[in-house]
């Protein structure tokens, strides 16, 4: 069981973008869409404590679309990183960018994602944006600008990445 007790990283939402929480992601999408037919969104993680036994940012966002490839079906068609990445903060990290089709079907629609993991001393800071083919550049550039206002969080973090689940 997750607890109430996470904490995303510090950011500036988009202008009319809605916010609401699914599962422990934080979803943002376009002022067009609703949560039930959103064809494009913005996924903020919750905050991750650093620790030695964690791989790098790199091996994280690889280990995430590995385990969509098993457990959704999710293929991936084109894989673009990783690239490093900075922010106005100073943060820094790495970028992915992906073409893939969800569903494990032909008939299934591509999408385009690009998923973010920035780094400092005390935590990992994930967000990614998701979207339809079609309409992928429509809210790129509002991304970045979103991906641009991340800050550092000025709070020590739980000795251990786990703290937030409960038996």
């Amino acid at each position: 069981m997750v607890s109430e007790s996470l904490h995303y990283p510090d950011l500036i939402p988009l202008t009319g973008w809605t916010g609401y929480r699914a599962g422990t992601q934080q979803r943002y999408i376009a002022p067009e869409d609703t949560p039930e037919l959103a064809r494009r969104a913005i996924i903020v993680s919750p905050l991750l404590p650093r620790s030695d036994r964690l791989p790098s940012a790199q091996a994280l966002i690889e280990q995430t679309l590995a385990a969509e490839v098993k457990l959704n079906g999710l293929e991936i068609l084109e894989s673009h990183g990783p690239a490093p990445i900075s922010v106005s903060s100073g943060l820094s990290g790495v970028k992915f960018e992906v073409r893939v089709r969800a569903g494990g079907s032909q008939k299934a629609a591509v999408e385009q994602r690009i998923y973010v993991l920035l780094v400092d001393d005390d935590y990992y800071y994930g967000i990614n944006y998701l979207a339809a083919e079609d309409i992928f550049d429509e809210h790129q550039a509002a991304f970045w600008q979103m991906v641009d206002t991340i800050r550092p969080v000025c709070t020590q973090p739980s000795p251990t990445p786990f703290d937030h689940y409960n038996d």
